[in-house]
């Protein structure tokens, strides 16, 4: 992992000094590139990537924070046209990226009861907010149904460490996600999916 390692140190140090280089399209291109390479590896080793994803954990939240922002912005500035545009679109498919990255190592963590403690304790927690907070406060179109996917994966394979965060999890997703599948039978099949998944 040494190189996506770097590559990523890379620009995290460009971001902290200005967080204008994270919207870059090239930087959010190598940040698409580094998360894809991690999921593969998450895939494949399973628990031990615990070790990879502290490294950089916080960091990539930080990321999905700073797009979070920017695509709210373009939102609130363009109207929903704006998640047609192309640099939104990017921005979009690096924040899937951590959302699949964090999904498929939530499906491999476990069974053993101390490491699903551990994953429930030490990663769940930090991501509740940007996550839940972003898909709640955003317009229909810039929601990711990934995020329905991830706390499914969440909820099944935490299952009693994550009983007390249930509440937080249903406010943000349940009533939002519910007016997007109810104004008519067409719109948002993913999202309608992985919400009765998610039920």
């Amino acid at each position: 992992m040494e190189l996506p390692n770097r590559t990523w140190s890379t620009i995290i140090a460009n971001a902290n000094s200005s967080t204008e280089t994270l919207v870059q399209p090239d930087t959010i291109k190598e940040v698409i590139k580094v998360l894809k390479t991690n999921n593969r590896v998450c895939g494949a080793v399973g628990p031990l990537f615990t070790h990879q994803l502290q490294l950089f954990f916080f960091d990539m939240l930080n990321v999905y924070k700073v797009y979070s922002e920017r695509i709210s912005t373009a939102v609130t500035q363009q109207g929903a046209i704006a998640t047609q545009m192309s640099l939104v679109r990017t921005m979009r498919s690096a924040k899937k990226e951590v959302l699949r990255l964090l999904i498929v190592f939530i499906d491999k963590s476990g069974p053993p009861e101390a490491e699903a403690k551990a994953v429930a304790e030490g990663f769940i927690p930090p991501v509740l907010d940007p996550i839940l907070g972003d898909y709640k406060r955003n317009i229909a179109g810039a929601r990711d149904p990934e995020v329905l996917a991830l706390f499914t994966s969440v909820v099944e394979k935490l299952k009693n460490y994550v009983v007390s965060d249930v509440p937080g999890i249903m406010d943000s997703v349940f009533a939002c996600t519910l007016q997007m599948i109810t104004a008519n039978f067409e719109d948002f099949p993913e999202h309608r999916i992985n919400f009765f998944n998610f039920l």
